[in-house]
């Protein structure tokens, strides 16, 4: 969180830069074009600057593009200053329209990616924005000093060429270095390094040559388009803007010399047509560039869609020719494999004539395998075995899914044994057609008997846990849904089996918590005993219970198994007993109760000891008010504060109690009528100086009243503790009526005593 702030702060430092960085490279290209002739520079390139500037920036570089214009327009070419303000206005507005506008047709805007980013790049910022400069410069340069009537309509055209040709040459070059910047220039080949170089010696020796009068020259300079339609099409798309900006600053260089072949042109068109030949070669090499740049990318996709389907065929040859070789492998190893089945195992094609049959099923039968192959069911099963055959292949090849089914037989000896018969159908994996059918046996009759004798196991222990007196309820680990409860357990719960259906053993404890807390102690040591805790009964009614929990396996379930005894009216009676020990919820002193059992007790051991003790009265002056003036929060807090500074002042053996209200009172056991006046006189001066700190803000001081009255009485031979509150009481009032603020002893006289 600390390093927002500073983030955020040196992006607000580094955008003033960013804009001060443009506005000064604005300046210097326009002092750079027009050093020769500074009312008639031969190109624009601050137009291509501030077209960078969005680019990058966004609309946040309008302040470095107004800015620099401004100083252009009027230090650099010299115009009046609302004449360059309107100029500074007309360009920075026109840049940032046609960065608007772009990113509106070409959602999301990508960058040069592809054909339509670039002619919209073209048509937005290399036309419509020099368009709207041009015309806004033009109405500005006519405020200030129309020209001369056969200027006017050559001073728009000449203005917008001037801007497009600088956006279209330099800005793209710009914008893909930058946003390119990290990406690796490719490996220089002979190709990439001998015509380039043979098309800038040309192009050097062309825009510097001496002028001429015939027009060869000038066709001699379309030649240059070879090399930059070469450089579209073999170059990437930065590097290719780039080689085109260097032939055209050359070819401008040598032009503003007086050099090359446009010298053959009229002094007044050769700015304009080298301007049109550049905004020309810079459309082809864009466009042509961007097409390079799709087909490039298609024919990469296009590639990689191929490899992608060579592997994918290869993986499919390596995976028929694996299949294969699997086949036979399997088919090998069937008949040993069914040889060696322990259980007896018998195929049978899909006419019921038996094709397939292992030793075990030949020795069962008691028949050769000759004598069973090619046989049907009818001549080699009887009784009982050909029944359970021939039904489960008639319901298999309704069915079509494996079966299973008990078969009772009698075995050679005359012994009375049970059969499993399991039957699986055998398809085509292409067609799904059936071609027969797997069947195998297994003799399960020990496990049938020792099943049995299992059953009547658990009935007779299912029994002895019904009938027990000890509630038991048995949940599964993981979602403690509840697999079995006693009687004794649905009396517990007030719930039978219907009730508790679909119930959760779970959402009968009070405290989650608790719960996982056990779970995960029986899991990791096998048991838990002892555990008081609360439960809800399914009516919703609290029960405390005393339980005992044991990790155990119930039917195939990881299970707990819960015991449980109710200790609801031993643990009312503990909670009889706390309450009546309970102390004032807002002060933590004792509470009225409490204090005056308590206090009893004291006074009690006073008299049989034959020891002074005090008891004094005390209230917070003036603390209805305080409630009126400040609230109750505020008098709670007075009520806390003038509690706690008692507790700190009170010896160990002192007992405090809040009667009500803003009432307390203190026993001070062994202590006389002196003792007491000293402590009561250090207590009033504490709660004066610690409330006075604690409610500084609010300008309140508390202050107390104490009246102090002790044992022996004087007056009285036998006094109890309402006699001695009372007359403390009394005191209190004394010291009331006297100003407040006020220790008063009772002392049976009219007079009080000292104060």
């Amino acid at each position: 969180m600390a390093s927002r702030p500073s983030a955020s702060a040196g992006r607000l430092w580094r955008l003033p830069l960013l804009n001060a960085a443009l506005a000064a490279t604005y300046v210097l290209l326009a002092w750079v074009a027009t050093r020769s002739d500074p009312s008639n520079a031969i190109l624009w390139p601050s137009s291509a600057i501030a077209v960078f500037g969005v680019w990058v920036l966004g609309f946040t570089a309008a302040p470095g593009i107004l800015l620099g214009a401004y100083i252009a327009n009027a230090e650099v070419i010299g115009w009046p200053a609302q004449t360059a303000l309107l100029i500074a206005v007309g360009n920075t507005a026109s840049v940032s329209f046609a960065w608007w506008v772009l990113r509106r047709i070409r959602q999301p805007w990508r960058g040069l990616q592809d054909t339509g980013d670039t002619l919209a790049f073209i048509l937005t910022l290399g036309l419509l924005g020099p368009a709207i400069s041009a015309s806004v410069g033009v109405i500005s340069s006519l405020l200030a000093a129309p020209p001369r009537l056969h200027d006017i309509g050559m001073l728009g055209p000449i203005w917008l060429i001037s801007d497009a040709c600088s956006v279209l040459v330099y800005a793209p070059m710009l914008v893909l270095w930058w946003e390119r910047r990290h990406e690796r220039l490719p490996r220089p080949t002979a190709e990439f390094v001998i015509l380039p170089l043979i098309a800038l010696v040309g192009v050097v020796v062309l825009a510097f040559s001496p002028p001429a009068r015939q027009a060869l020259p000038l066709g001699l300079a379309s030649l240059a388009l070879l090399p930059l339609l070469w450089g579209a099409m073999r170059l990437s798309m930065r590097l290719a803007s780039l080689f085109m900006a260097v032939l055209f600053t050359l070819a401008l260089v040598g032009a503003a010399l007086g050099l090359g072949p446009m010298m053959v042109l009229p002094i007044d068109e050769r700015a304009s047509v080298l301007q049109l030949l550049g905004i020309s070669l810079a459309c082809t090499v864009l466009l042509a560039s961007s097409l390079a740049q799709e087909r490039s990318l298609a024919l990469r996709q296009l590639r990689e869609a191929n490899a992608g389907l060579e592997r994918a065929v290869e993986r499919r040859t390596k995976a028929m020719v694996k299949s294969q070789r699997k086949l036979q492998e399997q088919l090998r190893f069937q008949d040993s494999l069914l040889g060696a089945l322990p259980n007896p195992t018998a195929y049978s094609a899909a006419n019921g004539r038996l094709e397939l049959v292992n030793q075990a099923f030949t020795r069962l039968m008691e028949r050769s395998r000759d004598a069973l192959l090619g046989r049907r069911p009818a001549e080699v099963f009887e009784d009982s075995l050909l029944h359970t055959w021939t039904s489960m292949d008639r319901q298999l090849h309704v069915e079509r899914r494996p079966l299973s089914q008990e078969c009772r037989q009698v075995s050679s000896d005359g012994e009375a044994t049970v059969w499993i018969v399991n039957k699986a159908q055998v398809t085509d994996p292409a067609s799904q057609e059936p071609l027969g059918i797997v069947t195998s046996l297994q003799d399960i009759t020990q496990l049938k008997r020792l099943q049995e004798q299992l059953e009547r196991d658990e009935r007779g222990l299912r029994f002895l846990v019904e009938e027990s007196p000890v509630p038991l309820v048995i949940t599964r680990v993981h979602d403690s849904v509840q697999l079995f409860a006693n009687r004794a357990a649905d009396e517990l719960f007030r719930a039978d089996h219907t009730g508790r259906s679909g119930k959760l053993l779970r959402d009968l404890w009070v405290e989650p918590a608790q719960r996982r807390s056990v779970v995960e102690q029986v899991l990791r040591e096998g048991v838990v005993r002892g555990l008081e805790t609360q439960f809800l009964r399914y009516d919703g009614s609290p029960v405390w219970l005393l339980l005992s929990v044991t990790h155990t396996q119930y039917r195939g379930d990881e299970a707990l198994v819960f015991a449980f005894k109710d200790i609801t009216p031993t643990k009312e009676r503990e909670h009889t007993l706390r309450a009546l020990a309970y102390t004032d919820p807002l002060t933590g002193v004792a509470n009225r109760r409490s204090f005056l059992a308590r206090a009893a007790a004291a006074l009690q051991e006073a008299k049989i000891q034959g020891k002074p003790l005090a008891v004094l009265a005390l209230d917070i002056d003036h603390f209805k008010q305080i409630n009126d003036v400040y609230g109750h929060p505020t008098g709670d807090r007075a009520l806390r504060s003038f509690s706690q500074v008692c507790q700190q002042l009170a010896r160990d053996d002192a007992l405090l109690g809040r009667l009500g209200g803003d009432e307390f009172a203190i026993v001070l056991p062994r202590s006389d009528d002196g003792a007491a006046y000293d402590f009561a006189q250090r207590l009033r001066l504490a709660v004066q100086e610690n409330a006075t700190a604690e409610h500084a803000p609010l300008r309140l001081q508390l202050t107390t009243s104490i009246g102090i009255a002790h044992h022996p009485c004087e007056h009285l031979t036998e006094c109890g503790l309402d006699d001695l509150l009372a007359r403390a009481d009394q005191a209190l009032y004394r010291a009331k009526q006297r100003g407040r603020n006020r220790v008063e002893l009772w002392t049976g006289h009219d007079q009080p005593g000292a104060a």
